[in-house]
């Protein structure tokens, strides 16, 4: 979920069975909502970003105090709505918000918000890729509410939709929107990009060149200085301190650092305009696409699937065409194919991440059997993806 300046406000969490299924399956919600709350309570990177966390709760769960595990103040109590909530609902619901928690109704009826809960709301979810006039009534059931509660606007795919959101008064945004360039009609490549995309040509090439690679590195102040700290960590037990930018090319590892360069360099390459969301996906899905070539016995193609997964979000990221983009970069032409055509061999594995990213589950069982890919294999895979992940930027 994103503010109105697109700076991440905030994640749902959804309930999953398995740690890598990719739908939910359950019988009893409030044991569902149990186990998400348990599994947060114990995961080590739940609070690596600050930021707030909105789980939606069945009834049953509010008037037993189940968001109470969580602390108030990072919490989001989201429910369906309901136009005649029980005695005991609304009791609950004004005992969270008097403690300090957030409550979010999922508005489904453009009838006005239940006299009970008048005061009590914080946010009101719509959905705005509904058809014209009922997002537009649901957002205007949502401003007749008391209280004024803040709209946050769901299945925002594209910019299209984030302007419909904001015409109707959402200063929330919740979808995959961030994935579009802002504009690729005039929009040039900076200096500074163009020198990550040398040192990427630099990286790519099939005999890397030591001297060429260090120079460009050591005419990057900060680069030159997250390189050196890097390296010198115990991670890498070198038995002598690495004094300069020539010696840490030549003694580390060439495949470990390429590894580390690669995504450093997209990390760096998103603006301060942009949220870091991109440079997170666009790692997440490169190493994903890796695992699961290796996975699958394709280890011929696993660089080159990290590479497709790495470089697939570069577009928005930079607001150009990727066709100027890659223009840059020493890629296959089946890569270039996969990237700006959505063509080739290579471009089912493309898909393969973007339907899962947004839970299109009838096309990623198409895309897995077109390309004889295990679905088990393939959970496990995003699951390290994401571990993997969280891993690398909790580093940096």
């Amino acid at each position: 979920m994103f503010d109105t300046e697109l700076r991440v406000w905030g994640y749902e969490l959804l309930y999953r069975d398995q740690p890598h299924a990719p739908r939910a399956e359950f019988s009893d919600e409030v044991n569902a909502i149990i186990k998400i709350m348990a599994n947060v309570a114990l995961c080590p990177d739940a609070d690596f970003r600050p930021a707030k966390i909105m789980i939606n709760f069945p009834a049953k769960a509010l008037t037993n105090d189940i968001p109470r595990t969580f602390l108030p103040e990072r919490t989001v109590a989201g429910m369906q709505e309901y136009l005649a909530p029980s005695k005991d609902l609304i009791e609950a619901v004004a005992k969270l918000r008097k403690d300090g928690y957030s409550i979010a109704v999922d508005k489904a009826s453009p009838a006005p918000c239940a006299p009970e809960f008048a005061g009590l709301l914080d946010i009101i979810a719509i959905d705005v890729s509904q058809e014209i006039g009922v997002a537009e009534a649901l957002a205007a059931a949502a401003r007749n509410c008391p209280g004024g509660p803040a709209l946050l606007a769901k299945k925002v795919e594209s910019l299209a939709l984030l302007d419909r959101a904001r015409r109707l008064g959402c200063s929330l945004f919740q979808g995959f929107f961030f994935q579009e360039p802002t504009t690729i009609s005039s929009k040039k490549i900076s200096s500074s990009e163009l020198v990550r995309l040398k040192l990427f040509d630099i990286i790519e090439q099939q005999d890397p060149d030591f001297q060429a690679l260090a120079a460009a590195i050591e005419s990057d102040v900060a680069l030159s200085y997250r390189l050196l700290t890097f390296l010198n960590s115990a991670a890498f037990a070198f038995t002598q301190k690495i004094t300069s930018i020539h010696q840490a090319v030549v003694l580390t590892g060439w495949r470990q650092l390429r590894g580390w360069l690669r995504l450093v360099l997209l990390t760096d390459m998103a603006p301060p305009a942009k949220t870091q969301e991109l440079a997170f996906l666009s790692a997440q899905r490169a190493k994903f696409l890796e695992l699961a070539g290796q996975d699958h016995g394709k280890t011929e193609l696993a660089d080159t699937l990290f590479l497709l997964g790495l470089f697939s979000l570069l577009e928005p990221m930079l607001d150009a065409p990727m066709r100027e983009i890659v223009a840059y970069l020493p890629l296959a032409d089946e890569l270039k194919s996969a990237l700006c055509q959505r063509q080739g061999a290579l471009a089912p594995w493309l898909a393969l991440a973007e339907t899962i990213e947004k839970s299109r589950w009838d096309e990623v069982d198409a895309v897995m059997t077109s390309l004889g890919l295990d679905a088990d294999k393939l959970a496990e895979a995003y699951h390290r993806s994401i571990e993997w992940t969280n891993t690398f930027f909790g580093s940096l």
